[in-house]
């Protein structure tokens, strides 16, 4: 099984769930630590053969030039946190795993697409259920949640327990019921229980058109799924994924004075 790391949305959570913490010179270090705690659990309980780290740019992204109120209102990033993704490469080439980074693209729409191209089975790893759409028989997913909240591993059949529909459609139902992460209004009239029996009942925005036709849904449902739909075809240099270094990760670990991760790495030496 590949690893496949959504490195903003983990490093988020861990920022938002640790207090402050910082090196003996004062580097901050909480959202490094939370996602370092991360990495070495996951290394032990899942015993991937290999890794990659799926990274945004700084770049205006495909759907701001479709929805320029994309994502729009959300927070500023904190001071303390900016630092610390700077830190992520430098973890992935410690560790000898690629980092994809496309401009204009999202991380989503890499893991997206890594999920696709990797023979191996796949588990990706977000603090975003956009990502539940790609879990398929060959992809998990585990969702990260909030302090305090229990992780949450998506198969296709927990995802169709939970919503009634395939993952697949998961876009579909958000553009009529919005999402406010990213500042989708989704369609007036169209409630979580009827876009959920519409999605279970037809599928994707063309069956459910072709279906039942309405006017409140003939443009905004095709352009709200195609916004919120991930693109599986992004060009990715090689290699998609490599095997962990984990000796590269210790001394990674000892530059940030994470003492007390040096003996959960499995497979280290020294």
């Amino acid at each position: 099984m590949i690893l496949l790391l959504d490195g903003l949305s983990i490093l988020y959570r861990a920022f938002h769930a640790l207090p402050p913490m910082s090196t003996a010179a004062g580097e901050p270090t909480s959202a490094l630590y939370g996602f370092s705690s991360l990495l070495v659990k996951l290394l032990r309980e899942e015993a991937p053969v290999g890794l990659a780290l799926a990274l945004d740019t700084p770049a205006p992204t495909v759907r701001h030039a479709e929805f320029p109120e994309y994502k729009a209102g959300r927070a500023r990033m904190p001071d303390g946190l900016r630092a610390q993704i700077d830190e992520l490469p430098v973890l992935a080439a410690a560790m000898g795993v690629p980092v994809h980074r496309v401009p204009g693209k999202e991380a989503d729409d890499l893991l997206a697409t890594l999920a696709r191209r990797i023979a191996e089975p796949t588990l990706v790893v977000s603090g975003d259920t956009d990502r539940v759409q790609v879990v398929d028989d060959r992809t998990t997913m585990l969702f990260i949640g909030r302090r305090k909240k229990d992780h949450v591993r998506y198969t296709p059949a927990s995802v169709q327990e939970r919503y009634g529909f395939e993952p697949r459609l998961v876009p579909t139902y958000k553009a009529m019921v919005g999402d406010p992460a990213d500042n989708l209004p989704g369609i007036s009239g169209f409630g979580a229980a009827t876009a959920r029996k519409l999605c279970a009942t037809y599928g994707d925005a063309a069956a459910i058109l072709a279906a039942r036709p309405d006017p409140r849904l003939t443009e905004a449902l095709p352009r709200w799924e195609a916004l919120g739909r991930l693109d599986g075809a992004v060009p990715l240099a090689a290699p998609l994924w490599a095997p962990v270094d984990r000796d590269g990760l210790r001394r990674w670990f000892g530059r940030w004075e994470f003492k007390s991760l040096l003996a959960r790495i499995p497979g280290s030496s020294g």
